[in-house]
């Protein structure tokens, strides 16, 4: 009921489940997106409200809004990421037997988010990191009929266009709103340099 709505911190597998069923149905990456900023919004008020009732303490507050970050950033790299292959391929590289893997991607939250702390304020500090920049993007197995027409650009320049691109999507006001301010300036060239660093 509604009153459940409030009476118990959002636990971070309920606010997954609603936000899945925000966007499951939606196919453009766009409105997915504003489907985010919707739902930070709702789920904002809500941390909001029970903290104004004193129905959360203030750890509880912090936790709440740091999961919901977390689970937003990682909603938001799935969309941009799923346009991205579609666009340009997978990217892979061989691995020490010199078969050919998808390399993988990771979003490291530092800062107060990194300390579980974040407050309504808060940027999100984050260092993007990818395995290897070796190799390339490639067609999907059993999708060679259906080639992506940036097939073959380097990993390299793949993971920098979607560091550029996520990047965007979290922090670009819209008239849904943004879903958080980015601050990259904590990786080792601070606000210079390559966004994405491989490994």
């Amino acid at each position: 009921g509604e009153e459940d709505v409030l009476s118990k911190p959002p636990t971070k597998r309920r606010m997954e489940e609603a936000l899945h069923k925000s966007i499951e149905n939606l196919t453009s990456k766009e409105l997915k997106l504003d489907a985010l900023r919707r739902f930070r919004r709702r789920e904002m008020l809500r941390i909001g409200v029970r903290d104004l009732l004193r129905l959360a303490t203030v750890s509880e507050t912090t936790s709440s809004l740091s999961d919901l970050a977390c689970l937003l950033i990682h909603a938001a790299y799935e969309i941009v990421d799923a346009d991205l292959k579609r666009q340009y391929g997978v990217p892979m590289h061989q691995d020490r037997q010199g078969r050919w893997t998808e390399t993988r991607f990771t979003v490291i939250g530092m800062g107060k988010l990194g300390g579980h702390e974040l407050n309504y304020s808060s940027d999100v500090d984050l260092i993007y990191l990818y395995e290897s920049h070796d190799g390339e993007t490639r067609a999907p197995e059993g999708r060679r009929a259906a080639m992506p027409i940036g097939v073959g650009i380097s990993n390299e320049e793949y993971f920098e266009i979607l560091a550029r691109e996520l990047t965007r999507a979290l922090a670009e006001p819209t008239r849904e709103g943004h879903i958080f301010r980015v601050d990259l300036r904590l990786r080792a060239e601070g606000s210079i340099g390559q966004l994405a660093r491989s490994l």
